[in-house]
């Protein structure tokens, strides 16, 4: 009091005396920095136990998807498909974005084992969604076990021309017998696409198939289409037995070969 100054209160010394004192500012430092380290690489390292056991989770558990058989159940198929694998992370490996770290894998043997066994079950899920007449239709993505290659060619079948008839229809009328090709063949590709177009919401009859399986030889067989073309001239309100047309141009094929 007698120098006119108040003395320094108890926290302002300790204020004082924590700034003021090197070695405990060193120790305050040395016991800080390293549990903020530690807290991050524990949280880390939790991040990744949750991600290994929700993947592990999966890899036990079967994912069933509704089956594909054909156009009419593709877009409920999709739809299903999507929904469940994306529950499990696993649409990344379908669309082809899954990307593996490296570093990572280098170090850490689990993780690039859990992401080839990821890469397996969305293939698994997949493939197994496909009736037996489509996994033997597409052996030759199947055989790559990508699941990615799989689902891509599985898009372009069955999204192409989707909802659009007339592109079909246009396929439909410009399909033409092959010169080496087989009559059969030629029939049967027919056939295909109007099943698609049918599928699609569209119709081909059986007088308009017939006429074109008739009209589209003309490459091959030349005099049967000519015929063709003067009957249907004065026949346009008459159906057409595919049978018939059909019996016409085997005919003609017999015919060429003897």
């Amino acid at each position: 009091m007698a120098n006119g100054s108040d003395p320094p209160s108890s926290s302002s010394s300790s204020v004082v005396s924590a700034t003021n004192d090197p070695a405990r500012n060193m120790r305050v430092h040395a016991d800080a920095v390293p549990e903020v380290v530690v807290t991050g690489l524990h949280e880390v390292a939790s991040q990744h136990t949750l991600m290994e056991a929700k993947n592990r989770a999966m890899l036990s558990r079967e994912i069933k998807v509704i089956e594909l058989d054909g156009h009419k159940k593709y877009d409920a198929w999709k739809q299903d498909l999507q929904l469940k694998l994306n529950e499990w992370g696993l649409m990344e490996f379908l669309e082809g974005t899954a990307t593996l770290d490296a570093d990572r894998a280098a170090i850490d043997p689990n993780y690039a084992f859990l992401f080839g066994e990821r890469k397996t079950k969305s293939f698994s899920a997949l493939a197994l969604s496909l009736s037996i007449k489509l996994r033997e239709e597409f052996k030759g993505p199947i055989k790559t076990q990508d699941p990615a290659a799989l689902y891509t060619a599985l898009k372009v079948h069955f999204e192409r021309g989707k909802e659009n008839p007339i592109y079909l229809k246009r396929e439909f009328y410009s399909r033409m017998l092959g010169r080496h090709e087989a009559v059969q063949q030629y029939i049967d590709g027919l056939r295909a696409i109007r099943h698609r177009i049918a599928e699609s919401g569209d119709t081909i009859t059986e007088n308009e198939l017939g006429r074109t399986i008739l009209s589209n030889c003309v490459d091959v067989y030349p005099t049967v289409a000519i015929k063709h073309t003067e009957w249907a001239k004065s026949n346009t309100a008459v159906n057409l037995d595919v049978q018939e047309a059909v019996i016409q141009l085997e005919t003609a094929e017999q015919a060429q070969r003897e």
